[in-house]
């Protein structure tokens, strides 16, 4: 509301953690060409990273990581100080990560928390992320069984079960405080709210900044204005 000015539940921290650090060395004037420097940088590493995921499909691998370097869309978010590049980052080490995985005879301990810890940082990025986290422990599980029942390798089942509450255990511990955070400050134990919400939200403290009253009047004179519009239309279509 007007006058309450507490922290907003617009996203997660990760980004904006990274764009301030950016700002903190090179100073805000000169943030900008650290902050695009470091995206194109996540680009190529993403591009990289394509190519090695795309051996087992025998892929044409510079194909791939050309179509992703040089994506229109990919080089004009690196001009942004946007977290898409990140969440994107983030996303194919993980993967790279997931298939590095499927082709160890035994898995280790290190591979489950480090998929943990890169997990529980994508919904720190993006609210998209959380789909993904939820379910990952299920993939990764179904995907060793499939392993398991086509004879490809054989596990350690007990110690498969072990690291996998392990991985989860260090994905919750990345996330938790950022849950907590939101709980104390917003009142919701939620990763992000909408845009949509973060407009109004700017909206009405411009109209109270400027004198249109509290945050009930502003409200009521809208919705009066808005059933007002809406009668008009009906009228003259």
């Amino acid at each position: 509301r007007p006058g309450d000015y507490r922290s907003l539940e617009r996203g997660g921290p990760l980004a904006p953690l990274l764009f301030a650090l950016f700002i903190s060395v090179a100073g805000f004037t000169n943030a900008p060409i650290l902050i695009v420097t470091t995206q194109c940088l996540m680009l190529f590493g993403v591009g990289l990273m394509a190519r090695r995921l795309a051996e087992p499909f025998q892929a044409n691998k510079t194909l791939v990581q050309a179509l992703i370097i040089f994506n229109p869309s990919l080089i004009g978010l690196a001009h942004h100080a946007q977290s898409e590049l990140l969440f994107t980052f983030i996303f194919a080490l993980l993967l790279l990560a997931c298939n590095f995985l499927f082709e160890s005879k035994q898995p280790r301990l290190s591979s489950f928390i480090f998929i943990g810890l890169l997990a529980g940082l994508l919904p720190l990025v993006r609210h998209a992320g959380i789909t993904l986290t939820i379910l990952l422990p299920a993939i990764l599980l179904l995907s060793l069984l499939i392993q398991t029942a086509t004879n490809k390798y054989a596990y350690d089942w007990k110690s498969i079960y072990l690291y996998l509450t392990v991985g989860i255990l260090v994905g919750l511990l990345v996330m938790t405080p950022w849950l907590i955070r939101n709980k104390y400050v917003t009142g919701s134990m939620s990763f992000a709210q909408g845009s949509t919400t973060v407009a109004e939200f700017n909206f009405f403290r411009l109209l109270h900044s400027n004198d249109y009253g509290t945050y009930e009047q502003i409200k009521e004179k809208i919705t009066a204005s808005t059933i007002a519009t809406v009668k008009k239309d009906s009228v003259n279509p």
